[in-house]
């Protein structure tokens, strides 16, 4: 067709379902089933792809190739000089070459309709025009047919903009304005037709459909994981684990072949022991455990679906994800691989008592490389109580996930266990309640249970202090830093965060966040910090709100002082509270910020 997206943006915010507007035209991306395989590479050994136990891929890139696969939509159209309506079928669409259609009356260029229905099950398709201009009676003044209506899209030019100031006119003399149309349920009846733009074949639904702006932010909820390249032998795979890795071997289907035929084993076993010491040579396991993993993998093949969507889509299976790469990243140890650079840094003797109090280490994550995979997406909500619509639509099963790598560096911080436990032990009479009340919130919004604490909340205030103040010291603009939150309670709990670029193209390599996590410049950098939370220009309505945001799950937080752009959040600029931080209100703060302050060694 001629149109392109960015590579990066593949998984979200423009992934199979999503409505994308490239300049004046308005497109849906189809599912995997309809992209040119031809045109797309297989991402080289990432660990996603392990623990998805398929194959992660991303267009090749190739200028003058066309990979991933779009239809337009809505195909319902106005033209803005004389308003009238058309629909541009699939097939007149491609007898045209896929140009950007016109009136055919005054020949200007035509607009996309700024409406379509929708369901919780994940169907979208265009609002029946037709229908809603003759579902008021006692406006027509002669006959018409659906296939030679002559429909118009007009607009009073009233002041006020109400719904009612926009209509659809039929020219037998139907008409009805939108009063009722938008966000009502079943408007004027209409029922949902279980569809996807793409697709001719519709399914059977009975879910409640609503009619929404084009443009809408929940008509589309990637639902995605992602992962950090990690380090062979530096995360604890335990039995299970290693189960799950084997049938994304290349040999293992033969393997499996043989024990079906056999029935035996201790003879699978001597028959792959090359493939067992490869195996485990990789995973960083002794060869033991790659055999009792192999074990489990045969005798429960029937039992893990390695195609099983609804697992990946689990919050516990990205929190998994997110303790293995604690387990790396927090173990002191320096780290130099093709995908993973590590430097621990000592804490320097002239950083003021209450940091070396609050902060156990800072490494500078010289070279990293992130996978992000889309299983599929929902609609309305991002809870998982809607329907997830997978990638794949079509009727032969695909053994791979769109997706994109992304290069990049960071940098680590880890907060002390010993203190995160005292201020959480201070501060459980002022904040229990609040979180007792957003935890359902936290649950229906699909994040894992652990979001709903006063630890996360302080770690992810105190990573959205450090990306708005690091956009203005480390060259980078604010949308092209991105968080990894780590937070759990417990003996072994986490409690740091990982402040990284990850850009398909070469920003985000350039050096520019790794020299300042320097621990001498990142202690000025992170006093700073808190000295900006400390105070905001909306206050002190800010510090005096304990419910704004979506839902009421932010606290003392607003654009002015706290929220970041959407790219760089991973939770919606969600479950923040600057209180947490430094004394702005009546809750008990982490940082003793006077005594930063009052340390001139660091604050100057």
């Amino acid at each position: 067709m001629g149109r392109s997206i960015r590579q990066g943006q593949l998984v979200s915010p423009f992934g199979v379902g999503a409505i994308v507007d490239i300049g004046s035209e308005s497109f849906a991306i189809a599912d995997i089933s309809m992209w040119r395989d031809q045109a797309l590479r297989t991402i080289p050994d990432c660990r996603l792809a392990a623990k998805l136990h398929r194959q992660v891929k991303t267009p090749a890139g190739k200028e003058g190739e066309e990979s991933v696969a779009a239809t337009r939509f809505p195909k319902w159209h106005f033209c803005p000089k004389c308003r009238l309506m058309r629909m541009i079928t699939g097939a007149e669409d491609e007898a045209r070459g896929f140009r950007a259609p016109r009136c055919e009356r005054c020949k200007a260029d035509v607009t996309p309709m700024g409406f379509v229905s929708a369901c919780a099950d994940g169907h979208v398709a265009d609002v029946d025009w037709f229908y809603w201009a003759h579902s008021s009676s006692g406006h027509a003044t002669g006959v018409c047919a659906r296939q030679s209506a002559e429909l118009y899209f007009e607009t009073s030019g009233r002041g006020g903009g109400d719904w009612s100031s926009i209509r659809v006119r039929c020219a037998c003399g139907a008409h009805r304005n939108f009063a009722g149309l938008v966000q009502t349920p079943r408007p004027g009846g209409m029922r949902c037709g279980g569809r996807q733009p793409w697709l001719r074949k519709s399914v059977q639904c009975e879910s409640e459909v609503q009619v929404y702006r084009r443009a809408a932010s929940n008509l589309h909820f990637p639902a995605q994981v992602s992962a950090i390249d990690l380090v062979a032998g530096h995360v604890e795979a335990t039995t299970i684990d290693l189960a799950r890795e084997w049938p994304g071997n290349p040999n293992f289907s033969l393997i499996k072949t043989l024990f079906a035929a056999l029935d035996d084993f201790d003879h699978v076993v001597t028959s792959s022991k090359h493939n067992i010491i490869m195996f485990a040579q990789s995973h960083g396991c002794t060869e033991d455990a790659a055999i009792e993993g192999l074990r489990g993998a045969l005798l429960g093949s029937g039992e893990e679906q390695s195609g099983d969507d609804a697992v990946f889509d689990s919050n516990d299976f990205q929190q998994q994800i997110l303790s293995e790469e604690w387990q790396v990243l927090s173990s002191g140890r320096d780290i130099t691989t093709p995908t993973l650079q590590v430097r621990r840094t000592r804490l320097p003797l002239e950083w003021p008592a209450e940091l070396r109090r609050t902060v156990a280490s800072v490494s500078m994550v010289r070279r990293l490389r992130e996978v992000r995979a889309l299983l599929g997406f929902r609609r309305l909500s991002p809870g998982t109580d809607n329907a997830l619509v997978p990638v794949n639509l079509g009727d032969q099963r695909i053994g791979w996930l769109p997706g994109v790598e992304a290069w990049g560096e960071g940098i680590f911080l880890q907060l002390s266990e010993q203190a995160v436990k005292d201020w959480e032990a201070k501060a459980s009479a002022s904040l229990s309640a609040r979180f007792n009340v957003i935890k359902r919130t936290v649950e229906r919004m699909g994040w894992h249970p652990t979001a709903a604490t006063p630890r996360f909340s302080l770690i992810h205030s105190l990573a959205h202090a450090l990306i708005r103040r690091l956009s203005f010291d480390a060259g980078y603009s604010a949308s092209s830093i991105r968080e990894r939150v780590f937070s759990s309670p417990g003996g072994q709990g986490m409690c740091g965060i990982l402040l990284y670029t990850a850009d398909g193209d070469s920003e985000g390599s350039l050096g520019g966040l790794v020299r300042l996590g320097d621990p001498v410049r990142f202690g000025r950098l992170l006093v700073s910090a808190l000295q900006d939370m400390a105070w905001c220009s909306a206050d002190p309505v800010c510090r005096e709100t304990s419910a704004t945001g979506i839902d009421g799950l932010n606290a003392a937080s607003c654009h002015a002082c706290a929220l970041i752009s959407e790219t760089s959040c991973s939770f919606n600029n969600c479950v923040l509270d600057r209180r947490t931080l430094v004394p702005v209100g009546d809750v008990p703060a982490f940082f003793d910020l006077d005594a930063l302050i009052r340390d001139k060694g660091i604050s100057e």
